[in-house]
């Protein structure tokens, strides 16, 4: 025991034992004696000072030492690109107009931007900006847009405490994006209420009276009205050269087999490359008595 047990207040120790002086006298502190031989045995000594603890204890840290500092939340920037329009007849020509949208979020600003169409350079800059490709024309085939925009390093963001935190942080980078366009080759029918003969050409396809996008579906329909002669109906022979062809009106019978079949190398758009179609053509010796309505679906 010391000194300190029975004065808790002091500063200063000093080496000694507490010695009980009869039987209900005080207790005493009686320093102990320094024997032979021992230099300083007994010393008083002082504590050292408790030192301050550091904030990183008493708070924590944005790597969670001890406490619940929130880091700070990083976004990365979003870019999108659409075109249109994206399809029309084979041949057509029309402009593409290119929309393209940067969100720079916690990115760096952009340091670069380009747009191209067939591996060909549209535009160059250094942000995203909308952009329109002039009179190009729609083929058969896929046609792609490619947009890129590269961007610097994003500022560093402090924790709660405002310590810098790069953890998350976007750096610099780059994004591409594509879409893509493509012509399509029409279909072409007409209920006649003369009798002809079968088209053979094709400016005589192309001037049928009802059209539309043969690429988008094997089956359409031929409103049939009173005093109907002729039906002609012309489609591109890659959909098929199988018909069926059923009564709307009739329960369903099936005329597939009135009709004769040709093939017709018809243009596109604007005399663009013919390919070959199957012409389907059917002539009454009388025309409808009654109203009727053709399925045709193509295998």
């Amino acid at each position: 025991m010391g000194y300190n047990a029975i004065h808790p207040d002091a500063a200063i120790f000093h080496r000694g034992v507490i010695k009980q002086a009869g039987g209900k006298a005080a207790r005493v502190f009686k320093a102990v004696t320094q024997p032979d031989g021992f230099a300083d045995f007994i010393y008083p000594f002082v504590l050292p000072e408790t030192p301050d603890l550091p904030s990183i204890l008493l708070h924590g840290s944005s790597t969670n030492i001890g406490g619940d500092v929130t880091a700070p939340t990083y976004t990365a920037p979003t870019f999108t690109m659409g075109i249109s329009p994206i399809s029309l007849e084979s041949g057509t020509r029309s402009n593409i107009v290119v929309n393209s949208s940067w969100v720079q979020a916690d990115a760096g600003a952009p340091t670069a931007f380009s747009i191209t169409l067939a591996g060909q350079t549209g535009h160059t800059g250094v942000s995203p900006v909308p952009f329109t490709f002039n009179n190009v024309q729609f083929t058969d085939a896929i046609q792609t847009v490619n947009a890129s925009v590269t961007w610097a390093a994003g500022p560093i963001k402090n924790d709660e405490e405002g310590r810098p935190h790069p953890t998350g942080a976007v750096g610099m980078g780059t994004a591409n994006r594509s879409a893509t366009f493509q012509g399509f080759r029409r279909a072409f029918w007409e209920a006649r209420t003369s009798k002809g003969n079968a088209p053979t050409t094709s400016a005589q396809i192309r001037g049928l009276t009802e059209k539309s996008s043969a690429g988008a579906q094997r089956v359409f329909v031929i409103d049939i009205p009173v005093g109907t002669f002729d039906i002609i109906f012309a489609f591109p022979v890659i959909l098929g050269s199988n018909i069926d062809v059923r009564s709307q009106i009739f329960s369903g019978i099936n005329y597939s087999s009135a009709f004769t079949r040709s093939v017709v190398a018809v243009e596109g758009a604007e005399g663009f490359n013919a390919v070959n179609y199957n012409v389907f053509y059917f002539s009454a010796d009388i025309g409808f008595p009654v109203v009727d309505r053709y399925t045709i679906t193509i295998s």
